[in-house]
């Protein structure tokens, strides 16, 4: 088993390889996608104070991509998407300011995966003590129930864990049956007419500037000043021009109110970015975005549609309230949620 870095995601065959045998393929971990996450910090807010990161406004930040693929007779094995983040007078390992996140080929076998785990485990320590980095966080999704071998490397060096909860739809299955799991209030609102309103999905080479500058517009209208800079929204309509994601567009009368970004490989989908006219807002919305995404990525072929991070009152009293009632919006569409583990080095 050897260990190989690579600079360009998007050039290399054996990260390509291994990606289409990951199980999970999380949009978020694309190489197209990845723009997004350099150009936009998004603060892991449900995490205790003491376990949050982040960079300072206003400080640089510079990336040394150290992705990694374990391969060994049998084709690669094992990879993680890795950079060393720059920043003046300290150093981070992170997936462009994402957890890190194993990707694997299940199919190598037990043994396969554990020399994998151990060869990436002993160069995320190497690099730790060469850039004096602070602790890395592994995100594990736990595949089949299980710690991956990374995290169990890591946690077996001192590292701490803690339960993360997500929204995730299982679409391998009728959308009738998809729609029948919804919470009843949800289903009335998707029956209800609204007057001259209709939603358009957009994606590949049909996004357009018009299009990325429109849900600029309405994202700044709604939070009431700009939180996203020009080059995340290029990097938005570049991922959705590459097929890394697509957008759902609602228009009235013409007008559009009300939008959202879903970053979606061939397995997985996600709820990314959503925004809307609050003059305009009412009669669900962001309901009807959201189950427009559902089936066009249920009808894309994907297995999984994430809704997004759960909070819960007891496991985060620290949240605000604003944070909790959009988790309840969350908990409506169907399926159940999903535990994860975030796993943060010694």
């Amino acid at each position: 088993m050897e260990l190989a870095e690579i600079g360009d995601l998007a050039a290399s065959s054996e990260w390509s390889r291994l990606w289409a045998a990951d199980p999970v393929q999380h949009p978020y971990y694309q190489a197209a996608e990845l723009g997004v996450a350099v150009a936009h910090f998004q603060p892991l807010y449900y995490l205790p104070v003491e376990l949050r990161y982040g960079p300072e406004p206003g400080v640089p930040v510079a990336y040394d991509p150290r992705h990694l693929v374990a391969a060994d007779d049998g084709g690669p094995v094992m990879g993680l998407v890795l950079t060393v983040e720059r920043y003046p007078g300290r150093a981070r390992l992170s997936a462009y300011r994402r957890p890190l996140s194993v990707v694997h080929d299940p199919g190598a076998g037990d043994g396969r995966l554990k020399s994998a785990a151990r060869l990436i485990h002993r160069r995320l320590e190497e690099l730790r003590a060469r850039h004096g980095a602070e602790p890395y966080h592994v995100r594990d999704r736990l595949a089949g129930g299980r710690l991956s071998g990374l995290s169990e490397l890591v946690l077996r060096a001192g590292g701490a864990s803690r339960p993360f909860f997500t929204q995730v739809i299982e679409l391998r299955r009728p959308l009738a049956e998809i729609e029948a799991d919804l919470r009843t209030n949800v289903r009335r609102i998707l029956r209800r007419e609204r007057s001259g309103f209709d939603l358009s999905v957009v994606a590949g080479p049909a996004a357009g500037p018009e299009h990325r500058d429109t849900l600029r517009r309405l994202h700044r209208t709604m939070r009431g000043h700009e939180v996203r800079s020009a080059a995340c929204w290029d990097a938005v309509l570049a991922s959705v021009r590459a097929g890394a994601g697509f957008l759902v567009l609602g228009h009235e009368r013409g007008e559009c109110i009300a939008g959202a970004y879903f970053p979606c490989s061939a397995r997985s989908c996600y709820y990314g970015i959503a925004a809307h006219d609050p003059a305009r807002y009412g009669a669900g919305l962001s309901h009807l975005l959201l189950w427009r995404a559902i089936e066009h990525a249920h009808a894309r072929g994907c297995h999984a549609f994430e809704v997004g991070d759960r909070v819960y009152p007891g496991q985060h009293a620290f949240v605000e309230e604003k944070l909790h009632t959009i988790s309840h919006f969350k908990s409506g569409y169907g399926s159940g949620v999903e535990v994860r583990l975030d796993v943060f080095a010694r």
